[in-house]
C-alpha cells in the first residue's frame, strides 16, 4: 500500500480535495508530507505527487518568518492556525509568492497538519509582485542584520520588527506597545539629550535623513551600541502624519574593537614617547660633550680623532632629526579628518614671520577640503620648500581648478628656479629636504589619509608647482562659490 493510500480522506470530500484548484497537503507530526493533491505538485514545481510524499514540507518553501518545521509547529500549537508568506524553492514556479495557512488536528491520537497554499501573484513567474518585493526586502534586511523601526511623530507610536527587539534581548511581544516615551527608557542617560534634540528637529522638518550612534540597554543589563539611520516623510494617508522610518544596526563589536585599538595606540604612544625621550637624552649628552671638546680645544681640529668625533656628532644630529620625524609621523591619523578652509590656511601661513617677505595670493578662498588635521603642516612645508630650495622666490600663489572627473586640483606655485624633471619624484623620498623636520615625504603621507595625492607639475626655470589632487567627495565650496574648470 502506498503512503498516499494509507492516508484516506472521507468519501464526501475526497473528490473535492483531489481536484481543488489550490494546493492542499497533509503532513505528519515530523513535517513530512503524507497526502497532497495534484494542485500541490503544480504549485510547488513538481512533476508528480511521488516527488512530494515523505519529503519534509519546509524543504519546498522559503520564508523569512519560518525557518524550520519545529518553528512552524510550535506557532501552530500556540494559535491553532498559522498563516505566513513563502516562496517555492523549486525552479518551475520561481517568483510565485504563496499564502500558506496551516492548522493542526488530532486523528486516532496522531497529530496531522493540514496545509493550504494560495498563489498571491496570480500568475507564475511574477517577480515584480508586491509580495515578492516585500520578501526580497525582508531577506536583504536579514542578510544585513538590520532591525526596522517606524515612528509616528504625532502620537509617538513606534513599530519595530523582531530583529530590532532581539538586538536588545527581547521578544517582539515583550516590547509592545512601544512608544517614543517608552523607547527613551532603553536609551543610555548620556545619550538621551542627543535623541531629544533629534526628535525635536524631526518635528520641525530638520534632519530629514541622517545617522546617529547611541547606546540601548539590553535585557541582561548591558549596553548595546546601535547605529540608527532614518528618513522623515509624510505618510500618504487621508490625514497625513509625519513619520520617521529607519533601521538599527548593532555595532557593539565594532565599538569594542575601536576602543581596544585606541587603548593599544595610547599605550604604544606612551611607550614611544618615553623611548624617544630617553634616546634624545643620550643624544644630548653626545652633542654636549662634542661642544665642550670644541670649546676647550682638547682635541686638535686638524687631527684624525677630530674628524671621527665630527662624524659622531653629525650622526647624533641625524638621530635627533629622525626622532623628531617619528614623533610627527606618529601624530598622523591620530585625530579624525575634518573639513578645513584652504583660504584660512593660506592666510595663516602668510602671516608667519618666515613668509612675511613674500607676496602670497590665494584664488580659492572658499574651498573646503576634507583632510587630516595635519594639513596645516603640509601647507607650511610647501611654503618652506619654496623659500629654502626655490632660489630668489618673491611670490607664492595658491590657486584651484577642477578636472572632468570632478577632482579638485590645488596648485601651490612659486616664481623660483623650479625643479628638474629627474628630481620631481625624488623630492618626495624619505629623508629628502627635511630641514623643517616634516619634509615632503611626510606631507604626502598626511594627504593620503583621505585619498589626496600630490605631484610636482611645474617647469624648470619657471618655478615649482606642487599640485594636490582632491577626490570629488573630499572637497566642497562655501555657498554661492564655485571653482573654475
Amino acid at each position: 500500500m502506498s503512503v498516499r493510500e494509507s492516508m484516506p480522506l472521507p468519501d464526501i470530500c475526497r473528490g473535492f480535495c483531489e481536484n481543488a484548484p489550490h494546493a492542499m497537503l497533509i503532513a505528519d507530526v515530523g513535517g513530512k508530507i503524507i497526502w497532497a493533491n495534484a494542485a500541490a505538485a503544480r504549485t510547488l514545481g513538481k512533476e508528480s505527487l511521488d516527488d512530494l510524499f515523505q519529503k519534509p514540507f519546509c524543504s519546498f518553501l522559503f520564508s523569512i518568518r519560518v525557518g524550520s518545521w519545529g518553528d512552524l509547529s510550535s506557532r501552530i500549537r500556540e494559535t491553532g492556525t498559522f498563516s505566513y508568506s513563502a516562496l517555492p524553492s523549486g525552479l518551475m514556479n520561481a517568483g510565485t509568492s504563496l499564502d500558506v495557512m496551516v492548522s493542526c488536528a488530532t486523528e486516532d491520537e496522531k497529530e496531522r497538519y493540514f496545509i493550504y497554499l494560495t498563489p498571491v501573484s496570480g500568475t507564475v513567474n511574477a517577480p515584480c509582485s508586491t509580495r515578492s518585493d516585500e520578501e526580497r526586502l525582508d531577506l536583504a534586511l536579514q542578510c544585513a542584520d538590520l532591525g526596522t523601526w517606524d515612528m509616528n511623530l504625532r502620537s509617538g507610536e513606534m513599530i519595530v520588527d523582531g530583529r530590532w527587539a532581539r538586538m536588545v534581548g527581547y521578544r517582539l511581544e515583550d516590547l509592545l506597545p512601544l512608544t517614543s516615551e517608552r523607547f527613551m527608557q532603553y536609551v543610555h542617560p548620556d545619550d538621551r539629550d542627543a535623541f531629544f534634540s533629534l526628535f525635536s528637529g524631526w518635528s520641525k522638518g530638520k534632519n530629514p535623513t541622517g545617522s546617529h550612534e547611541m547606546r540601548l540597554q539590553h535585557k541582561n543589563g548591558t549596553w548595546v551600541w546601535i547605529r540608527s539611520q532614518w528618513q522623515v516623510f509624510w505618510s500618504p494617508e487621508d490625514e497625513p502624519v509625519l513619520r520617521v522610518v529607519g533601521v538599527h544596526q548593532d555595532i557593539t563589536d565594532a565599538v569594542k574593537i575601536n576602543d581596544a585599538i585606541r587603548e593599544a595606540q595610547k599605550k604604544i604612544t606612551t611607550l614611544s614617547s618615553v623611548t624617544r625621550h630617553d634616546i634624545l637624552n643620550q643624544v644630548t649628552v653626545i652633542r654636549m660633550l662634542f661642544d665642550i671638546m670644541e670649546m676647550t680645544g682638547e682635541v686638535p681640529v686638524d687631527s684624525d680623532t677630530w674628524v671621527q668625533l665630527s662624524k659622531i656628532n653629525d650622526a647624533a644630529v641625524t638621530i635627533e632629526r629622525q626622532i623628531g620625524f617619528t614623533r610627527d609621523y606618529e601624530d598622523l591619523g591620530s585625530q579624525p579628518p575634518a573639513w578645513q578652509d584652504i583660504g584660512n590656511l593660506v592666510i595663516l601661513m602668510g602671516g608667519m614671520s618666515e613668509f612675511t617677505h613674500l607676496t602670497v595670493t590665494c584664488t580659492c578662498k572658499s574651498l573646503m577640503v576634507y583632510a587630516d588635521p595635519m594639513l596645516e603642516r603640509v601647507v607650511h612645508e610647501l611654503f618652506m620648500n619654496a623659500v629654502q630650495h626655490g632660489g630668489d622666490v618673491t611670490t607664492l600663489t595658491v590657486s584651484c581648478r577642477t578636472e572632468e572627473d570632478g577632482t579638485a586640483v590645488i596648485d601651490v606655485s612659486d616664481d623660483g628656479i623650479g625643479i628638474t624633471d629627474d628630481r620631481k619624484n625624488k623630492v618626495f623620498s624619505r629623508g629628502i629636504g627635511i630641514q623643517t623636520r616634516y619634509g615632503l615625504y611626510l606631507s604626502r603621507e598626511i594627504l593620503s589619509v583621505t585619498g589626496i595625492t600630490i605631484r610636482e607639475t611645474g617647469t624648470e626655470g619657471n618655478g615649482a608647482v606642487f599640485s594636490l589632487f582632491v577626490p570629488q567627495q573630499n572637497w566642497k565650496m562655501r555657498r554661492n562659490h564655485h571653482i573654475p574648470s
